[in-house]
């Protein structure tokens, strides 16, 4: 093995930590979620939110699942971030070629970025409630957008570094 890839333990623990990470989120995350199919939190919104529809959602929820909110706004920034670690080291770990490794692990690394900074908008909305600041929604709702445009690329890679990675193996120890 090379010194400066990570072992696989190493990448394995790490994944392991991040599908137990997003799971311990969705499942504490889920009264928040169930809470109404029409009005789903604001992360989920693909399309993004106007200041009235965030105002009216938070309205909608009361203080107390306003302060679940919060608290699983801060377990909804640890699973991303760990899913782009998680992805860097699969790249290290199954892929050669050192621009092929930046290449992929660019888009789970702006994912989890992009998570981190949408959450971070959201705290504040909901920690200035019930005043909504226009331009914080605004941007929240364009990064919350953008992001949803990298995620279906960033759980690809996420998954099949992995397959790559058991592929390598196996094909290695034949």
């Amino acid at each position: 093995m090379r010194s400066d890839r990570p072992s696989w333990a190493a990448v394995w623990i790490v994944f392991a930590v991040t599908l137990a990470a997003y799971f311990i989120y969705d499942h504490y995350a889920a009264p928040l979620k169930a809470l109404d199919d029409t009005q789903p939190i604001l992360d989920m919104r693909d399309a993004g939110y106007t200041a009235n529809e965030a105002k009216t959602f938070l309205t909608s929820i009361g203080e107390d699942r306003r302060a679940l909110y919060v608290r699983t706004t801060v377990l909804d920034t640890i699973w991303p971030l760990l899913l782009a670690i998680s992805s860097a080291l699969f790249a290290l770990r199954v892929l050669t070629v050192p621009w092929l490794v930046v290449l992929v692990t660019f888009i789970p690394a702006a994912f989890g970025l992009l998570d981190a900074i949408e959450n971070v908008s959201i705290l504040v909305l909901l920690s200035t409630y019930p005043d909504v600041s226009t331009s914080v929604v605004t941007f929240a709702g364009y990064v919350t957008r953008t992001k949803w445009i990298v995620i279906p690329m960033a759980f690809t890679i996420f998954f099949c570094l992995p397959l790559a990675a058991l592929w390598r193996l196996w094909y290695s120890n034949r």
